[in-house]
């Protein structure tokens, strides 16, 4: 605690800004915390604050997070058989898609995943930098995904007519 230390870096020539890119930086740090991560015992007070119905004791913890992991599983399972049978149901159908509707689609898809990006603090232009592209680059890959979110629910609506 305490200590100050000088260091002299250079940023590699594949850092994400491009402006320090291959430069010689100097940093001058100082230690004026250390902290070690303490593991909590398991005791009463613990069980309250984890506020878990039911839960009050190691066993009893153990056993959910396991009912827990196990039902997330049973989830994902469930939800890639359902995308099975859609992909196999759109493969057998015979459907012209507009271009205009793809484009929306991707359009759709383009700004909900930069909704997500924004959510963890990335922007638009963070992200070209960071994985040196464009919009055209990341548009053009989700294509195929929006011709199949067109065909599933063309496919879906065609089964709820029928039902």
């Amino acid at each position: 605690k305490g200590s100050e230390k000088v260091l002299e870096l250079t940023f590699p020539e594949d850092y994400m800004a491009s402006e320090l890119k291959g430069q010689k930086v100097v940093f001058k740090v100082k230690v004026n915390e250390i902290k070690t991560r303490e593991v909590p015992k398991l005791d009463k007070d613990f069980f309250e604050d984890l506020a878990m119905e039911g839960v009050t004791n190691k066993e009893e913890l153990e056993h959910e997070i396991t009912h827990e992991l196990e039902h997330q599983k049973e989830h994902e399972l469930e939800h890639a058989y359902e995308e099975k049978c859609l992909d196999k149901a759109a493969s057998n159908m015979k459907i012209e898609i507009d271009s205009l509707l793809v484009d929306d689609e991707v359009e759709h898809m383009y700004k909900e995943f930069m909704q997500r990006m924004a959510m963890q603090g990335i922007t638009e232009e963070m992200y070209y930098e960071y994985t040196k592209s464009k919009k055209e680059d990341i548009t053009s890959q989700m294509k195929n995904d929006a011709e199949k979110r067109i065909k599933y629910r063309y496919l879906l609506k065609r089964y709820i007519d029928f039902s």
